[in-house]
């Protein structure tokens, strides 16, 4: 059996609207009384959990854009020679500071590829907004489809209903049964 990507992300809207997520208190479901695909979108939204964390790395993606472009901290270092202390002798000691120092343009290009991931994150987050809302609208759409579609069988039948009784009650009238 072959799921096309279509149900599998209908399934996946499903399971975060109704799998134990908790509902927030600002639920745009909680209350409501008519069902919109606008409500819907916003209650899966705020019940997926892809959403804070693809956040969380997008957040965490730009924090590293400054620091990639910055020097290495530089290094302080102190020797000392021990057979040194109490020798008579000059104390043997030194004191070294050193800082690594990249060529030409390599700060840069870190900080662009800290850039550009930082940019790819927020594309993942946007893309992962598009697909959820994509994918309950298209799932609200086929809700709606289904009930008016009840709906219209219902009101279908009540009309044949109503039409098979005017048809016998004038069909008594010709043939002399009323």
């Amino acid at each position: 059996m072959r799921i096309s990507s279509v149900t599998l992300i209908r399934a996946l809207v499903c399971v975060c609207l109704f799998a134990g997520v908790p509902a927030h208190a600002a639920d745009p479901l909680v209350g409501a009384t008519l069902l919109t695909a606008k409500r819907l979108v916003n209650a899966v939204m705020q019940r997926n959990p892809g959403v804070p964390a693809l956040r969380a790395a997008a957040a965490a993606a730009a924090s590293r854009v400054e620091p990639a472009g910055a020097l290495d901290d530089p290094m302080l270092s102190y020797t000392l020679a021990p057979q040194t202390i109490g020798s008579g002798e000059r104390l043997n000691q030194g004191f070294d500071l050193s800082q690594e120092i990249p060529w030409a343009g390599t700060l840069a290009l870190r900080a662009a590829a800290a850039r550009s991931e930082a940019e790819a994150a927020g594309l993942a987050l946007t893309d992962l907004r598009l697909a959820i809302a994509t994918a309950a609208t298209a799932g609200f759409a086929e809700w709606y489809y289904v009930h008016r579609a009840v709906a219209t069988n219902a009101a279908s039948r009540d009309l044949l209903i109503e039409l098979r009784n005017v048809t016998e009650t004038k069909s008594g009238e010709v043939h002399g049964h009323v």
